[in-house]
């Protein structure tokens, strides 16, 4: 399967182990990564993971990042004129999503998921990572929406959450 990665391109120190050890599990699972391509913050982390496992890794970059590092650990390299085509030729490669902590690009990018899943444009799986309880307000608030009508699909029908490495892999059978 082609995991779509979301994350912080921020460093996050406490949730550095944690995505590197849900990259490995995934690779060594046999499923290939797909992610920002970035060589920094959690989304090196989740390529870090991968290496380890000796995965598959794609790198999908806009053009105008430049000559930011890209994750030496890429097998191949896409190029995107933005972030938005970076976001939907990163949908396009994927089977399922991965989201894990990170600011405003990464709820951007799940938002988009979220959207399409809720009008019927996108089937394929969304895993939240949750150490610590890093999204349980955005949980709950998307909770309080459906609760209220404004969202029709229940949070599980949306999403499938986790709060350690060891179930990513379950969860996403489940799938």
């Amino acid at each position: 399967m082609n995991i779509a990665a979301f994350a912080a391109s921020s460093v996050m120190e406490v949730y550095s182990e944690p995505v590197r050890q849900v990259g490995e599990i995934l690779g060594k699972n046999g499923h290939t990564l797909i992610f920002g391509g970035c060589d920094f913050g959690l989304m090196h982390e989740i390529a870090e993971g991968f290496v380890r496992a000796g995965a598959e890794i794609t790198g999908v970059v806009p053009g105008f990042f430049g000559e930011r590092p890209v994750h030496p650990g890429c097998g191949s390299v896409i190029k995107t004129v933005d972030l938005t085509d970076r976001k939907e030729k990163m949908i396009e490669l994927a089977d399922a999503f991965l989201i894990l902590p990170g600011g405003i690009g990464t709820l951007d990018e799940l938002f988009t998921v979220l959207a399409k899943r809720t009008v019927g444009q996108c089937t394929k799986p969304v895993l939240v990572f949750n150490p610590d309880g890093y999204y349980d307000a955005f949980l709950q608030a998307l909770d309080g929406m459906h609760q209220a009508g404004a969202i029709r699909n229940a949070l599980a029908e949306l999403v499938h959450c986790f709060q350690e490495p060891e179930q990513v892999i379950e969860v996403l059978m489940h799938e």
